[in-house]
């Protein structure tokens, strides 16, 4: 119990070093509920110990496992979940599709955002490629700066775009 009560406090410090960041990166979220877990199943063992030495319920130590379990699985979930979306080139969870696309609209000479994909090309960096309906060509390149600047603040930092006028349109017309 006592090693369990050191593993408590020295995984949980530690855990703590990593909230601030989890939510930009797959691999310190995983890394932060690994430590997260550990200090749950020290605090079962804790527990659990206590429960046994004072009351003699030696089935507290397989209750407490039990818990643990499903403590971790809850927890666990959305991690399991943003790895799935990441392996299928989904959209991460921490971008709002729409509201890009509404961002993108209100840049002056944008006229249009359409045909758009965002997926993750690694557990912190997120890629975007879509065609963008531009009101005249002479304003491509302030028009591609501020798009470039409106994307990552939105945490995309790679991007394709196409850019179409009135006169050459996209093909597909249900966009």
């Amino acid at each position: 119990m006592i090693v369990a009560a050191i593993g408590i406090v020295i995984n949980f410090t530690s855990a703590l070093l990593f909230k601030k960041r989890e939510k930009d990166d797959l691999n310190i979220k995983a890394a932060y509920w690994h430590l997260m877990a550990d200090a749950l199943v020290s605090l079962g063992v804790v527990v659990a110990g206590l429960l046994i030495r004072f009351t003699g319920w030696y089935f507290m130590d397989g209750i407490a496992a039990l818990l643990v379990a499903v403590v971790i699985l809850f927890s666990t979930w959305s991690l399991f979940k943003d790895s799935i979306i990441s392996i299928l080139d989904g959209v991460p969870s921490s971008i709002n599709s729409d509201e890009i696309k509404e961002h993108l609209l209100e840049i002056a000479g944008v006229k249009d955002v359409h045909h758009i994909h965002i997926w993750s090309m690694s557990t912190n960096e997120n890629a975007i490629t879509c065609h963008i309906l531009i009101q005249n060509t002479s304003d491509l390149v302030s028009i591609k700066q501020q798009l470039k600047k409106e994307l990552a603040e939105h945490n995309i930092s790679h991007s394709t775009l196409e850019f179409e006028t009135d006169e050459e349109k996209c093909a597909d017309i249900n966009f």
